[in-house]
């Protein structure tokens, strides 16, 4: 898999991502706070969002949740989805059977000036670093749990995109009924 390959539709996203508020997402686009591969997607064309992106879109949602600002959570968003990155590059899968010995969680102290002071370490190492950083964001499980949700959504969207009705009937009306044509007048 590349994690950076944008394939992940908005509602891909909507569906594998429990906590993302509606238009949450489109408003951290627009101001900036989340930093996009593709940037001008172009009228009437589908938006897709990588691996790496959702990452860091899970992070940033679960961290509003929270009531964390939205460039501390698109920074630890961002340093987490790098590290996924790294990982699945290396050549190793996303598993949730990782002893506490190779589990990686990030823990920061504190985000000056756009800057994350940060680290990543494993889990059975926690206690011995908490007295410098003092946040912990167990990202892997979340990461795991991403990818195999978003996994799931793409089966479901393409098993719905394949059954979908194409085309028009004699009359030149469009077969699929949820077609705007299709609908009454004043009904959306």
């Amino acid at each position: 898999m590349n994690p950076n390959l944008p394939r992940y539709t908005l509602r891909d996203l909507d569906n594998a991502i429990t906590n993302l508020p509606d238009g949450l997402l489109q408003m951290w686009i627009h101001r900036g706070v989340l930093k996009l591969q593709e940037t001008k997607i172009g009228r009437g064309k589908k938006r897709l969002f990588s691996f790496a992106e959702a990452i860091q879109v899970e992070i940033m949602a679960f961290m509003a949740v929270k009531g964390m600002p939205s460039k501390l959570s698109a920074a630890v968003g961002l340093a987490s989805a790098e590290y996924i990155c790294e990982w699945i590059e290396s050549g190793k899968i996303l598993d949730f059977g990782l002893e506490d010995d190779e589990w990686p969680i990030l823990v920061y102290s504190d985000f000056v000036n756009e800057k994350l002071r940060h680290k990543i370490i494993t889990k059975d190492k926690v206690n011995a670093n908490l007295g410098m950083f003092f946040t912990v964001i167990d990202f892997y499980y979340g990461a795991c749990r991403l990818y195999e949700a978003l996994e799931e959504a793409v089966v479901h969207r393409e098993r719905v995109e394949k059954n979908k009705p194409r085309g028009c009937d004699p009359s030149g009306f469009p077969l699929d009924p949820e077609h705007p044509w299709n609908k009454p007048e004043g009904s959306k």
